[in-house]
């Protein structure tokens, strides 16, 4: 990858660009006969007909080892029964050995590969081969770079049902004299709908402001100043933050926060259906609830100075948990429990009793539940990924898979990330760059924006390729005109 040099970040546009998904988390469902015999474990049939010649059991069976579900997870298997379900021309399983070339998951990376199974799928209709066939021509990425057959194919892949929601990639702009916060907290409604994120004015003073998907400018909210982390009600009507050593809340409708309780150095919180607010504070401290009318916090959980390491062979120093997240029963909670040797390790809660359970993952972040059934977090390698999480039985199964390729660290080393009930996925980016992310967990960096849409003569090329459809250059057009950055300012453009 190019680093440009120098890099020049747009007035008025975010230079670590939030990037926001549409169904970021979408996995093949299983016919319910077969459901109904993995769900006893019990995947003989399936493979007694896979083995048989069966390709759409030889394709659930690549599905099944590529998840984990009953089996060990194994992506070469995977790939192996994906491969003989392609070759009877399924266009899922063609797509799914695309995917495999192109990643090196199961198999070793081979662009040429994955183009031409990405190519057959597509021809059948298959939206993520032609999506994915799309991107690879836009890109350039393993084939001669070409926009028409680029188009072509990502004007194909919105069409079809399977992806109701188009996914859509924009830079977030800030209003005249404000700038992002330092501590760059977003949080996305729980519809999906909106982006809720901190700046800063040229005074200094820190508020929140919310953003409309269908908006380039988010709105300042009133009675926030001083406000950080934030976070959404349920139903998406209300925001919670900290400011001024309390917990809040604020009516979208409304003009006036409501103070719930104290809450000195505040740190993440997470808010249910039945009205219980979990909170966190940046000091060490276990977590606490307060209902979200107000009232008098009380400790959810009970700081262990001295246990059993999960693992290894030593005993284990808590001295805070954070980032507490309610899971879709409105009871379990999944938080972060930190040692005081910088050790990071996830449990699950209950609002009912002071057990833990250890979930087994290697987490730099928060850990966030999106359905139909993921876990989101960063890993060690500053890498977004899902793991597949049963919310009935509270435990995971297969492996991490990548959804952006890195983010950044806002917050004093710590990545910053939100996604929505709806499958909606903001985060911070590591570097300066727009970042592309599929459904399927495919990123593709754009680091050359600038040179062709902030330069001279890349301003024409930017009214080309606006004029043509594209989204990036219609959104960086779009704040040139409105900031009047190399050319005249005209809000009507």
């Amino acid at each position: 990858m190019t680093n440009l040099a120098p890099r020049v970040a747009l007035p008025g546009i975010l230079s670590l660009a939030a990037v926001i998904v549409a169904s970021c988390a979408q996995r093949e469902a299983l016919p319910e006969e077969f459901a109904e015999l993995l769900t006893h474990g019990d995947v003989t049939e399936i493979q007694l007909l896979a083995e048989q010649g069966d390709a759409n059991a030889q394709f659930l069976l690549g599905l099944i080892y590529e998840r984990g579900e009953s089996v060990p997870q194994d992506d070469t298997e995977a790939f192996r029964w994906f491969r003989l379900a392609a070759e009877q021309g399924g266009a899922k399983a063609q797509y799914k050995v695309g995917f495999s070339y192109r990643t090196g998951l199961g198999v070793p990376q081979d662009s040429a590969e994955a183009l031409q199974w990405y190519q057959l799928a597509a021809e059948q209709g298959d939206t993520p081969a032609q999506f994915s066939l799309g991107m690879m021509y836009a890109t350039g990425r393993g084939v001669p770079q070409n926009d028409v057959t680029a188009d072509m194919w990502l004007n194909l892949a919105p069409s079809a049902s399977r992806w109701q929601q188009p996914p859509i990639h924009l830079t977030v702009l800030t209003q005249d004299s404000v700038s992002f916060a330092r501590e760059r907290s977003i949080a996305v409604s729980p519809d999906g709908n909106r982006l809720a994120f901190t700046t800063t004015n040229d005074d200094g003073e820190t508020f929140l402001s919310v953003r409309p998907l269908d908006s380039l400018v988010g709105r300042a909210l009133p009675d926030t100043r001083g406000a950080a982390r934030p976070f959404w009600s349920p139903d998406s009507n209300s925001v919670g933050f900290f400011a001024d050593g309390q917990l809040k809340t604020l009516k979208l409708n409304e003009s006036i926060a409501k103070t719930l309780c104290g809450a000195p150095q505040g740190g993440d919180a997470t808010w249910n259906k039945a009205g219980t607010i979990l909170f966190s504070l940046n000091s060490g401290s276990p977590l606490y609830r307060v209902p979200d009318t107000g009232g008098e916090p009380t400790a959810v959980t009970e700081l262990d100075l001295e246990y059993p390491h999960p693992v290894l062979p030593q005993s284990r120093h808590e001295i805070s948990h954070r980032w507490p997240h309610f899971l879709p029963d409105d009871l379990h909670f999944i938080y972060v429990s930190e040692s005081d040797d910088g050790e990071r390790l996830v449990y699950l809660g209950s609002l009912r009793s002071n057990e833990k359970n250890w979930i087994e993952l290697e987490t730099t972040s928060r850990v966030v539940f999106v359905q139909p059934g993921y876990l989101l977090f960063v890993n060690n390698h500053s890498t977004l990924v899902a793991r597949s999480f049963h919310p009935k039985r509270l435990e995971t199964a297969g492996v991490s898979r990548p959804l952006a390729l890195s983010t950044g660290h806002p917050l004093g080393g710590v990545p910053d990330f939100s996604a929505s009930q709806t499958g909606t996925l903001a985060y911070w980016d590591g570097q300066d760059v727009l970042v592309w992310v599929d459904q399927r967990g495919h990123a593709e960096l754009f680091t050359d924006l600038e040179d062709v849409y902030v330069s001279s003569p890349g301003f024409l090329r930017s009214q080309e390729a606006a004029a043509q459809g594209h989204v990036a250059a219609q959104l960086i057009l779009g704040g040139r005109y409105e900031t009047g950055r190399g050319i005249a300012q005209d809000f009507e453009q």
